[in-house]
């Protein structure tokens, strides 16, 4: 009898240490719940990898309607790399985050490359469970290879919208959230990009010796005119957002993101024959150092271009899909 209860009690210490000791297991018994716990005025350095590629392109009015950029399109593209410290201003119901620009590197074709951005100065402001409700300039310059609207999304895959109830590892939940860009045919009228996000809780792992969660984003993005256009004028787009990022369980933050996102608006002028695309595509990774190093996240290491090619390059497809979204890394 009394082998048969420490057989008992050794099976079922076998059964404890494996839900305490393997968390993918654990937490799909008993789910897990991924919340912000940020504490005021701590700093930090992130770290930046971006491939930029962007551009207008104006055409004769296509008959179809076609929402992409053609292969006459010529973008300026960049490699740029850039640090930042990372403040938390405030706390709560509101959350805000200060970000200082505090060196750049950049390699480009054709133009004056990322140098700009050096000294620039951010605020953040993000709702408790992620996503960025606004973000704008302190100090600085403006900069045509990273405005604020495409800060934005950068910062869009590293501040996640986080799930508001307990989930396990396939568990999946929305956010939407929007940038903007202008179109000098619009007279200032601003074009919404609403980024209409779905995540996905894919497991639960280890990485630089925490216990993070691997979530990955996908989404389209749908352009809308701010407010009515002119009679004759069509506002259309599409848009595309994939991504993967890394969420530690303790305190909530992102430890590395990686994401590409692109988006392509027309703006038609039906009376004029003429139509004017402004696109972008964007491949990045942000990361904190202090939990991930530099040579793991790729920062010294040259940023490959998409596979299948960014939109306006040569070898895009002109009638493909817009948005073709290489797989982030893991």
């Amino acid at each position: 009898m009394k082998r048969v209860v420490v057989g008992i009690l050794v099976f079922l210490g076998v059964i404890a240490a494996v839900v305490l000791l393997v968390p993918d297991f654990r937490f799909s018994l008993i789910g897990l719940t991924l919340a912000h716990r940020l504490q005021t005025g701590s700093s930090e350095p992130i770290h930046v990898a971006s491939l930029v590629s962007s551009g207008t392109e104006i055409r004769p009015l296509t008959e179809e309607g076609l929402t992409i950029p053609t292969q006459s399109a010529r973008p300026e593209s960049y490699d740029l790399r850039f640090g930042m410290q990372e403040t938390v201003e405030s706390t709560g119901a509101e959350e805000v985050l200060g970000y200082r620009v505090t060196h750049v590197r950049s390699e480009q074709l054709g133009t004056t490359g990322g140098e700009g951005l050096l000294a620039n100065s951010y605020r953040m402001r993000g709702l408790p469970t992620g996503l960025v409700a606004d973000l704008t300039r302190r100090d600085g310059k403006p900069s045509r290879v990273l405005d604020e609207d495409r800060f934005s999304e950068l910062l869009a895959t590293f501040w996640p919208e986080l799930p508001r109830t307990r989930v396990r590892p396939g568990s999946t939940w929305t956010g939407r959230w929007q940038s903007a860009v202008a179109s000098g045919m619009l007279k200032g009228m601003p074009i919404q990009l609403q980024h209409r996000l779905r995540y996905t809780l894919v497991d639960i792992r280890r990485e630089a010796d925490l216990e993070v969660a691997r979530i990955k984003v996908e989404g389209n993005i749908v352009p809308a005119a701010a407010g009515q256009v002119p009679p004759g004028t069509v506002v259309i787009g599409t848009g595309r957002v994939e991504g993967t990022t890394l969420v530690d369980l303790v305190t909530g933050r992102t430890v590395l993101a990686d994401d590409r996102t692109a988006w392509s608006v027309v703006v038609r002028l039906e009376g004029q024959d003429i139509e004017v695309v402004h696109f972008s595509d964007r491949k990045s990774r942000i990361w904190r150092p202090r939990l991930v190093a530099d040579g793991q996240a790729g920062f010294e290491a040259t940023l490959p271009l998409p596979e299948e090619g960014a939109p306006g390059r040569p070898d895009a497809p002109a009638q493909a899909s817009p948005v073709p979204v290489a797989s982030p890394a893991p």
